[in-house]
């Protein structure tokens, strides 16, 4: 299956420049051992790197329960940073996307879906498994839940931690955004990087409580 998408020119020579800073941030950025300092900071530079209104880091429980740890934000869109959601905001089934595709993107939650045709295999009658799919729409039950949170455009950078997903990056706008393949490419990059880097820390979280906890008297 090919996927196919109009392409700047201008955008491309851009790339280069926009990868060495995004690169250097995240170099920067490593010497970090604050957990929550961290997250805040990854969020103001996706935030630069997409030009969201609104980037937040949202970490799951373990009942798939979740919360924004971190947000970077301009005044079009209210704060969200604190806040809890249910496991059902997320299902099971999104979730497996998330963990299979770890760039989901959303240009225009208005823009009108088009079929596949034809809708099965002509020989097998099996439908086409699109869980890699770029370009496929969403659940209209995302994209109406979107819509009730005014936000007109989004991308979901997943967050994995031993193969399981531990968080995600998501970045809502208030109108349509179209997020290029190489912008798309490097949001992934990050993901990666800083799945990574939220797993050393955590871990470090963890010891560091223990020896406090066995240390006391």
């Amino acid at each position: 299956m090919l996927e196919i998408e109009p392409s700047d020119e201008s955008e491309e020579q851009y790339f280069g420049h926009l990868f060495v800073s995004t690169r250097n941030a995240l170099w920067q950025s490593d010497v970090e051992t604050d957990f929550l300092r961290y997250a805040q900071y990854i969020s103001e530079q996706v935030g630069l790197l997409t030009g969201f209104d609104r980037v937040m880091i949202y970490r799951f429980d373990a009942e798939w329960n979740g919360e924004v740890i971190a947000e970077s934000r301009n005044e079009k869109l209210p704060s969200l940073m604190g806040n809890h959601f249910p496991a059902s905001d997320i299902p099971p089934q999104a979730r497996r996307l998330y963990s299979r595709n770890l760039i989901r993107v959303l240009a225009d939650v208005d823009a009108v879906s088009v079929g596949i045709t034809p809708a099965t295999h002509p020989e097998s009658g099996k439908s086409l498994d699109m869980s890699h799919s770029v370009l496929r729409s969403m659940s209209p039950i995302h994209i109406e839940y979107l819509r009730n949170m005014g936000v007109g455009a989004t991308i979901t950078i997943s967050l994995m931690q031993g193969g399981r997903l531990w968080g995600l990056i998501a970045c809502h706008h208030v109108t349509p955004k179209r997020v290029p393949f190489h912008l798309r490419e490097l949001a992934e990059f990050v993901g990666k990087t800083v799945s990574l880097k939220l797993t050393n820390l955590e871990a470090a979280e963890r010891n560091r409580y223990r020896w406090i906890r066995y240390a006391a008297p």
